[in-house]
C-alpha cells in the first residue's frame, strides 16, 4: 500500500527496471508473481538472465534501478560476487541484492566486500522483496518506519532480537 501510495498521482517516464541474474527459473517466476499480485507491474519491469556474460553485456544498456543476483550460476570461474564486483568497479549505483540458497559467514562477508546492499536467503519473502523495492524509491525510510508501515496496530508488530558473538551478523 505504501509503494502504491508513493506512485499515486505521479506520472512515471518509464518503469523501474529490475535485472535478475539467476539460473533457476522458479525464483524468477516468484518475483514476477510478487509484482503482479501486488499490482506493481505498472511501475516495475523484470528483465532476467541466467547467463553471466549476457547479463553483463546489457546491464549498462538497461540501466536497472535494482539488481537481484544469485551467487552460484553454474559457472566454475564466475559467480554472483564477481558480477557485483564488476558492476561496482564500473560505477554502478543500482540497489543490489545478493540472493542465495546458502548462508555461509564467508558469503555474507564477501557480499559486504563487493558492496552489495542486501544479502537475502532464498526464497526471498514478500516483505523482504517490498522492502528491497522501497530501498530505492523511498530511501529515507528507516527499518523502524518500514516496520510501522506494515501494520496500523502496534499489538500486531513482532520484534526479533539477535544475540550473536559475530558482529557481522
Amino acid at each position: 500500500e505504501k509503494i502504491l501510495s508513493y506512485f499515486s498521482g505521479k506520472k512515471i517516464q518509464r518503469k523501474y527496471q529490475i535485472l535478475i541474474l539467476e539460473d533457476d527459473d522458479v525464483y524468477v517466476k516468484n518475483f514476477s508473481s510478487l509484482i503482479s499480485s501486488e499490482d506493481l507491474n505498472n511501475y516495475f519491469n523484470i528483465v532476467s538472465f541466467s547467463n553471466y556474460e549476457q547479463a553483463l553485456a546489457v546491464v549498462y544498456e538497461i540501466n536497472p534501478e535494482y539488481i537481484i543476483c544469485d551467487i552460484d550460476l553454474g559457472i566454475e570461474k564466475l559467480n554472483g560476487f564477481d558480477f557485483v564486483h564488476e558492476l561496482r568497479s564500473n560505477g554502478c549505483n543500482s540497489k543490489i541484492c545478493i540472493h542465495t540458497n546458502r548462508f555461509f559467514k564467508c558469503d555474507l562477508e564477501k557480499s559486504i566486500q563487493v558492496k552489495s546492499d542486501f544479502f537475502i536467503a532464498k526464497p526471498m519473502s514478500r516483505f523482504q522483496f517490498l522492502r528491497f523495492l522501497c530501498s530505492y524509491i523511498m530511501p529515507g525510510y528507516s527499518e523502524e518506519s518500514f516496520l510501522s508501515m506494515t501494520t496500523n496496530n502496534l499489538e500486531e508488530q513482532k520484534l526479533l532480537m539477535l544475540i550473536d558473538d559475530e558482529s557481522i551478523y
